[in-house]
């Protein structure tokens, strides 16, 4: 694969950034609060910067351009709910998360669901199901990690995606989640000059017109248009509306507890800040995902890998602006690795506290947290390598979305409504279940599995709680 010059150096110089950066902040490691949730004293502003670029992962920016190569869908129709659901449930439930997450002196996705509820096995089974969830979801990343390292620097994939994980764990095991934050933010700017350039393509290709662009696209299939619901759903209306629905419960998901209990505040002056540079974050997507259709009518050659679509649109049409598309794609993939590396292994450390309680007293929480750290990101690696996913929209999908689907009982409803820890469990096991089976099996389309598992935690839940109470 040859070598684009000018894009080494400019991702070199982005590296060294960081790490001189997770260099900085190594003194916000000295506990475990502190290096995992920042000792809760991150502002509005910098979070809502991170978390833009947390929730802009490979998917938004690979697989999802993937899926429209191949299938003609805009996936940007899904992105509608999407923004809606960052808005609703940011606004609405991260001031209860914050509140209560300080309260109780929370880390994570699992000990906030065992402080609150009050069970130590609450608190278990959470972590581990947290943890494996993750564990898809950064499979997709550490693909999108290799293939723009590869592409960006001309190296092979498998060194791309090992040298992609080495460069996370440097800052990760260094300064925890402040240089996260700092790390995700510089990602935001890079992204947003990324974005820019996405745009620019667009109008490129129809002459200095958006519309003559879309309309070439539209001429050459029209599913490229109007998206037909394969694979997502069975019809475009379905799904809007489970999109909708399902992305609504996205925000519960695993990897972005740290970036809401760090918050220092929990007011609404501050979050309207905070919820709007989440929300634009839809915006960005939109135009990144225009280009897998544009891919599907502009290329001169078929892919054999549909996530590389907008490396190879951006490296054939715009060859004088790619090491902007490479640092851009590095810095949105990189930016959602290290949050949920940090967010598994923290889930899995609360979740095995008794077991290593040996080893914690020995070394330090938050060496042994790290031990943890590194473990799963080579876990992941490997699997990453030797099962390397045709489409990383699955793999990072199917886990991350079902999870955070099942926890609308516990979360969704349970906050709002009445604590039952059996019903929190039981709802969480039972819609996860069915979810994965519905969309493994080919019983249904994955968005479609999905909202089923989310209906089936909120009526568990409610089910069991009422029982339970009679």
């Amino acid at each position: 694969m040859e070598v684009i010059t000018p894009t080494a150096p400019a991702l070199i110089i982005f590296i060294i950034a960081i790490i001189i950066m997770a260099i900085i902040y190594r003194k916000w490691a000295a506990s475990i609060e502190s290096y995992v949730v920042a000792k809760r004293a991150a502002s509005p502003w910098l979070n809502g910067l991170a978390l833009f670029s947390t929730y802009n992962s490979a998917w938004a920016v690979l697989g999802g351009p993937g899926v429209c190569y191949s299938y003609g869908i805009v996936e940007f129709a899904t992105f509608i709910g999407w923004a809606i659901g960052v808005f609703i449930i940011l606004w609405y439930y991260l001031p209860i998360i914050r509140d209560l997450g300080a309260k109780y002196g929370a880390t994570g996705l699992a000990s906030y669901m065992e402080a609150y509820y009050g069970k130590r096995y609450v608190g278990i089974i959470a972590g581990i199901i947290a943890w494996y969830a993750t564990l898809f979801y950064l499979v997709g990343q550490i693909k999108g990690i290799g293939l723009v390292l590869s592409y960006g620097l001309g190296i092979s994939y498998d060194t791309a995606a090992l040298s992609g994980v080495i460069i996370a764990l440097i800052y990760l095991t260094l300064s925890g989640l402040r240089a996260v934050l700092f790390v995700d933010a510089l990602c935001t700017l890079i992204m947003m000059t990324f974005c820019f350039c996405s745009l620019y393509l667009l109008f490129a290709l129809g002459g200095g017109n958006i519309f003559n662009t879309i309309n070439t696209m539209y001429r050459f299939d029209p599913r490229t248009i109007y998206p037909t619901g394969e694979p997502y759903t069975t019809d475009p209306i379905t799904l809007w509306v489970f999109s909708t629905i399902v992305y609504s419960m996205w925000q519960f998901t695993p990897y972005a507890w740290q970036n809401y209990l760090a918050l220092r505040s929990s007011k609404k002056t501050d979050l309207s800040i905070f919820v709007t540079l989440a929300t634009v974050s839809g915006a960005f997507i939109t135009w990144v995902s225009i280009l897998g259709p544009v891919g599907r009518v502009f290329l001169p050659y078929k892919l054999k890998d549909p996530d590389t679509v907008v490396l190879e649109v951006s490296k054939y049409f715009l060859p004088s602006l790619y090491p902007i598309f490479i640092c851009g794609l590095f810095a949105t993939v990189l930016a959602t690795l290290d949050s949920a590396l940090l967010a598994a292994s923290t889930d899995l450390y609360h979740a095995i506290k008794g077991l290593i309680k040996p080893l914690e007293t020995r070394i330090g929480g938050v060496n042994t947290l790290r031990i943890i750290l590194i473990g799963t990101s080579f876990l992941v690696c490997y699997f990453a390598i030797v099962y390397m996913p045709v489409y990383m929209v699955y793999t990072m999908l199917i886990g991350m979305t079902g999870v955070s689907a099942a926890l609308t009982g516990p979360l969704a409803v349970g906050l709002k409504w009445r604590k039952d820890p059996l019903a929190a469990i039981t709802s969480l096991i039972i819609s996860l279940i069915a979810a994965q089976l519905l969309v493994f099996y080919g019983i249904t389309p994955w968005l479609t599995g999905c909202f089923v598992g989310l209906i089936l935690s909120a009526i568990i839940y409610i089910i069991v709680t009422l029982a339970r109470s009679h």
